[in-house]
């Protein structure tokens, strides 16, 4: 339900899907729940809340899985997903808390560890990758090799500090084994927008990406009737301002895509029918805090395997020699060795040039949600 599709191909890695475009002179289209959001009225906003909308998604996925996963960082979307299984006794098995000792807010696990109400709910608290030999995410796996980059599935850019997806990846795979479970994830959210006289809603694959290829993840505000009813909550919002605001005609409610006119940061999520956060002020920090850390945008590797300029965390793991670092780094020269094929990755995929770690959205189809 979530893949990207280039010459009649299924991909899952965008950078192969950028390849195979490269190769075949042929678009890319992202897929997103296409056969399940066609069914759908979309001019039509649902008549149940979002609430009741999220709750009836909980209960679908305790009865359907064995066991529950919650990635929790107490931020607005992954404590809205908590707040619902809570407030309606819904089972989570086990609780993921991701802390860093670089960040100086933690207290949400803290937190978590003392007033999570149900005992029999495993809470981890886990400490983001480390150059530390034994943290999972840099021991040697079979699957890591000098073509990581052409691996088909998402989270396939996870060294550094952004691994934490690779990471319960790789921890749920160990654990749960062949057992029944699921992860949950809220990362998504509407990108509504108005093209006269009609308001469109349509999602980009920045963050979906990491789900894709991965059959025991649940993007939960893809759900098709969660999706439907936070875009028409977002609409309704900014009609609002729109009839209030004429000085901004093209409003667009996404907290990712640098548009013109795009709203503050709070307002995008409050207009998505998302709780507050548990800590005012921790989602903003924890988005400014992975962007400015993340040091993808102008990392470069040198045909003698240097790393030039990347994030400080990921020169440290290669200063340490770590196996897996390097091979990631091996992988990365390998994969941009077509110097016509990284021109064409600047030209068309690169938020700015070199910059190997942020991609342009690919965007959806769009749906009309009426005037």
């Amino acid at each position: 339900m979530l893949y990207y599709q280039v010459n009649n191909k299924i991909l899952y890695n965008p950078y192969l899907a950028y390849y195979e475009s490269y190769k075949s002179n042929k678009p890319i289209t992202f897929y997103c729940f296409d056969a399940e959001y066609s069914k759908l009225n979309w001019t039509q906003d649902p008549v149940e809340t979002i609430d009741e909308l999220m709750t009836r998604h909980a209960v679908f996925l305790r009865n359907k899985h064995k066991k529950i996963i919650l990635p929790w960082s107490g931020g607005t979307d992954s404590h809205t997903i908590y707040n619902i299984f809570v407030q309606n006794n819904i089972h989570i098995d086990e609780i993921m808390v991701f802390v860093d000792d670089i960040t100086t807010i933690n207290a949400h696990a803290k937190w978590m560890v003392e007033n999570h109400p149900d005992p029999t709910t495993e809470i981890t608290v886990v400490k983001l990758p480390t150059v530390d030999k034994d943290n999972i995410i840099y021991e040697e796996h079979p699957e890591y090799g000098d073509d990581w980059m052409f691996q088909n599935k998402g989270c396939f850019l996870k060294v550094g500090r952004a691994a934490d997806a690779e990471y319960f990846n790789i921890y749920c795979q160990r654990k749960y084994n062949d057992t029944d479970y699921v992860v949950v994830l809220g990362l998504e959210k509407s990108s509504v927008y108005y093209e006269a006289p009609y308001w469109y809603s349509k999602q980009n694959d920045i963050l979906s990406s990491l789900s894709f290829g991965h059959e025991n993840i649940d993007c939960f505000f893809l759900e098709p009737m969660i999706n439907l009813k936070q875009s028409h909550i977002a609409k309704n919002t900014l009609k609002m301002i729109q009839q209030t605001r004429p000085d901004k005609p093209n409003l667009v409610a996404d907290p990712r895509v640098r548009e013109t006119n795009k709203l503050e940061y709070q307002l995008i999520y409050n207009i998505h029918g998302r709780h507050p956060e548990l800590i005012p002020g921790m989602s903003a920090f924890q988005k400014i805090y992975i962007s400015s850390s993340e040091g993808y945008y102008s990392l470069e590797v040198t045909p003698d395997l240097q790393l030039r300029n990347g994030e400080k965390f990921l020169r440290d793991i290669i200063s340490a020699e770590n196996k897996v670092g390097m091979t990631y780094l091996r992988s990365i020269y390998n994969f941009l060795s077509d110097k016509k094929f990284y021109n064409f990755l600047n030209q068309n995929a690169f938020v700015t040039p070199g910059g190997i770690g942020k991609l342009k959205p690919i965007w959806s189809k769009s749906y009309n949600l009426g005037v």
